[in-house]
């Protein structure tokens, strides 16, 4: 039933053109700049845009030059997610889908638990909190691992205002906490 809601809006974020994106990912910095400050975020997780997904790279360069931690997650051979720290020199390789990954040992690889607050790609998102990935199932398995933890990390979903749409959520799903668009800035619930 997922499957047409994640093709069409897919479909609708590729047809944007490098303008259209330019302009959403920077009202988006604005706006989580702002929240990131508010809800006093120190270390956060964000993402390789792909896909027509919105860059949440602007926020991770403004993030570094404030002195805040800053990591982009790796997949795991057991298909979970890690997370490496941003560094001056950090080096990436590209995954089997073609993401930008840091590479670093995994022994320094941080856990989701490890951060204040995770920026989530996502192919559609509705007022209530629910997420739609890409259906790999990598930030599902990610996040159950922190759902029940003390003090998460905030889940903010980053979307074009386009993708809001009502679909059918899993037992799995884990509920975002607040969702940027380029116009608004949702709030959903808070885990603290």
């Amino acid at each position: 039933m997922t499957l047409p809601v994640r093709q069409h809006f897919r479909s609708l974020r590729r047809s944007l053109t490098f303008e259209q994106q330019e302009e959403a990912a920077n009202a988006v910095t604005v706006s989580s700049l702002t929240l990131l400050k508010t809800l006093k975020i120190r270390q956060l997780s964000a993402y390789w845009p792909s896909d027509g997904e919105i860059s949440p790279l602007k926020i991770v360069s403004e993030c570094l030059k404030l002195g805040l931690g800053c990591t982009l997650p790796v997949i795991r051979k057991d298909q979970s997610l890690r997370f490496a720290r941003l560094e001056p020199n950090t080096q990436y390789d590209y995954n089997r889908y073609h993401i930008a990954e840091p590479q670093v040992p995994d022994e320094q690889l941080l856990n989701a638990t490890d951060h204040d607050a995770l920026l989530l790609p996502l192919t559609a998102y509705s007022r209530s909190g629910q997420r739609l990935g890409m259906g790999g199932g990598y930030f599902d398995r990610t996040l159950a691992a922190c759902a029940q933890a003390p003090g998460r990390p905030y889940l903010i979903g980053l979307a074009h205002a386009f993708q809001e749409a009502e679909f059918e959520s899993n037992p799995w799903d884990i509920d975002l906490d607040y969702v940027i668009t380029p116009v608004e800035v949702i709030e959903i619930s808070s885990p603290l």
